[in-house]
């Protein structure tokens, strides 16, 4: 059983992305499809997963991280979630708690990245209009929506 906040389990998700020569990009990976949807395709999410006793959001994360990607580094976390939410476990049809950060890693680190595939289908490094059309849940779409209008806003001087 993972860590509990207010009676729920707590799972982290990474915006994760790298900025280049060939522009922002980000992460996302294809979660294999739930055992009673077997016959469907695979749905792509923000990597990330379920919290352990006695870790912390960020220590999840690297752990996470490290399990479905092999991503060795980070350059940094954000301080706080860019989003929370509530939503129900499909695969175990639990109420949870949900926690996105912002993920920075090194454009060198993109051509290690391999994905396990006990736990996923894949992974893509898409740029940010095709990563937020990609993602299947709408909670997730949203975080990255905010986190790109946020970057425009710096970018410009505006914020």
């Amino acid at each position: 059983m993972g860590l509990e906040e207010n009676g729920l389990q707590v799972s982290v998700r990474a915006i994760l992305y790298s900025k280049g020569d060939k522009g922002t990009r980000f992460v996302v990976v294809e979660n294999r499809p739930y055992p009673r949807h077997q016959k469907k395709r695979g749905f792509f999410r923000l990597p990330g997963g379920t919290m352990e006793e006695g870790e912390t959001e960020a220590e999840c994360l690297r752990r996470e991280l490290w399990e479905e990607l092999r991503l060795p580094d980070i350059e940094s976390i954000s301080s706080r979630p860019i989003n929370s939410y509530h939503y129900v476990s499909p695969k175990i049809r639990q109420r949870k708690l949900a926690k996105v950060y912002v993920v920075g890693m090194g454009e060198h680190l993109l051509g290690t990245l391999k994905h396990d595939a006990r736990e996923l289908l894949g992974y893509e490094l898409m740029g940010p209009r095709k990563a937020i059309n990609t993602l299947h849940y709408p909670n997730e779409k949203a975080a990255l929506e905010k986190f790109c209008g946020l970057r425009k806003l710096f970018k410009y001087g505006k914020a």
